[in-house]
């Protein structure tokens, strides 16, 4: 009696361990604690149920995005050291002196790839560049919009003058006998 019991406990526990894994494969649970890499505009997840920190954010915008950091890469390395712990590796970006180079060693899946990213000079001229960037791109938006194609006076569109090209070839004017 009390071996079908442990049995039956044991099953159930095993059929709830696997139920636990495929919701954690389908991203139902939430990690347990993050930590941010403000430098590098990304977030780490911290999951017992991993070995390594995991992606769980990524800025828009940010250069991490842009050199294919995604949502669920495991961070395996740190510039050759492995990573057991999202804090250290805060503690350790935070230490580098700014423009250093960092590499990354990531996995997504069963492939593992590198990215290299350098560490800006502060967080201010981070979002600064960020801003500027950003007005930039919105000023170039409106100097397109400005440009109407309609007449504001009558509400019509607006007759295109042709433009003369820069170089005018003309024949040569000729002689009666043939010659220039």
């Amino acid at each position: 009696m009390q071996r079908r019991w442990i049995l039956a406990l044991v099953g159930a526990l095993a059929v709830g361990l696997a139920t636990v894994a495929s919701a954690q494969k389908k991203g139902y649970f939430a990690p347990v604690k993050t930590v941010e890499i403000a430098e590098f505009q990304i977030t780490l997840g911290i999951d017992p149920y991993k070995p390594y920190p995991f992606i769980s954010s990524v800025a828009k915008g940010s250069a991490a995005r842009a050199f294919g950091i995604k949502k669920g890469d495991e961070l395996v390395q740190v510039q050759g050291e492995h990573v057991r712990s999202a804090v250290k590796v805060q503690k350790r970006i935070a230490r580098m002196r700014p423009f250093t180079r960092v590499e990354f060693w990531l996995r997504r899946g069963a492939r593992d790839f590198k990215v290299t990213l350098r560490k800006p000079r502060s967080l201010e001229a981070l979002k600064k560049a960020q801003a500027k960037r950003a007005a930039k791109k919105a000023g170039r938006k409106k100097h397109r919009s400005r440009r109407s194609s309609l007449d504001p006076k009558t509400g019509k569109k607006k007759a295109r003058k042709k433009r003369q090209p820069a170089i005018v070839i003309k024949p040569l004017p000729r002689d009666d006998d043939g010659g220039f």
